[in-house]
């Protein structure tokens, strides 16, 4: 008989400065909403300290590869029952994403250490391998990376498009609507526009599609669909709202590749824009392709994305 993996809780306790930090392994029924407020509680305008959003953190967990099984190895430092460090995967182990509380900068060695011990994974070889990211915004911890046997794996840029600039307007398009999910919602049909947005070429699985509809600050009216006057839905963008702290987030944004090059993914985003500024939001988190700057997001920062490899 098989029996579940004995939990070996770690039981260090960290003197730093006179403060008090103590270990525990994260569980997502206790502990899910408590690091959503870490994100919002330790908040900089644009996310100029690096960190994920609040809706990020929310978001992962709606995937359907996510590893909830393994969630447990995600570790939280607290000082006096709140959280001051984050260390954190976003799909599953192999992957390591560091966050501390603002003022504890110091900390991330720390947390590096117990990220190689505890999500690092095996590759063929039966060598250990750890990604872990680290932004410009944050160039010490990037030191310590390299100092450590990282090298950079590859980059990309954290864009914002900012509502003080004036808010877009968008063309009129001919053939298509902008609608929310909240005025029709084809659970089947909006999975199968993000699946083929993504060009996968298989079936979607229509309950790990419906598992993102089921997790906390998700909003059906923020999901937004480019509907074809012939009923397809062509292209696909989820908003989430950092109420908070007054900004939107946009993950996922695809296109079914026969609706591409018509102006709808834009459209769509322009949409979300004007809608969520009636909601309080003052800015819009995007993604990295050029077709981002296009439209008037612009580059914050860079997020560098490390590896490393050891027996």
């Amino acid at each position: 008989m098989n029996r579940p993996p004995v939990l070996k809780e770690r039981t260090d306790t960290i003197m730093l400065d006179r403060m008090n930090v103590k270990f525990k392994n994260y569980s997502m029924f206790t502990d899910f909403e408590r690091v959503y407020s870490f994100f919002q509680d330790n908040y900089v305008h644009h996310l100029r300290n690096g960190h994920w959003s609040c809706s990020a953190w929310a978001y992962a967990h709606g995937l359907p590869w996510f590893d909830f099984v393994r969630h447990y190895k995600i570790g939280l430092w607290e000082e006096n029952g709140k959280i001051v460090g984050l260390c954190t995967y976003e799909a599953r182990p192999g992957e390591a994403f560091i966050f501390t509380a603002n003022g504890y900068e110091h900390m991330k060695p720390e947390l590096l250490e117990y990220a190689e011990e505890s999500l690092c994974d095996i590759d063929e070889n039966g060598n250990k391998t750890l990604k872990v990211s680290a932004c410009t915004v944050e160039p010490d911890f990037s030191e310590h990376l390299l100092s450590k046997g990282y090298t950079l794996d590859w980059e990309c840029d954290f864009t914002v498009y900012d509502y003080k600039k004036g808010l877009p307007k968008s063309d009129p398009l001919e053939g298509f609507r902008i609608i929310s999910f909240d005025e029709e919602h084809e659970y089947k049909k909006a999975a199968d526009a993000v699946w083929k947005g993504f060009d996968h070429e298989d079936e979607n699985d229509l309950d790990g599609y419906m598992l993102g509809h089921h997790i906390p600050h998700f909003r059906k009216d923020l999901l937004f669909i480019a509907k074809a006057d012939n009923g397809d839905y062509c292209a696909y963008g989820l908003i989430w709202l950092d109420e908070v702290n007054k900004y939107a987030y946009l993950e996922p944004l695809s296109t079914v590749p026969q609706y591409r090059r018509k102006g709808l993914a834009k459209a769509l985003i322009y949409e979300a824009i004007n809608r969520t500024s009636k909601l309080g939001a003052t800015y819009m988190v995007g993604g990295d392709a050029k077709f981002y700057k296009d439209i008037g997001f612009e580059t914050q920062y860079v997020i560098r994305h490390y590896r490393k490899v050891w027996r």
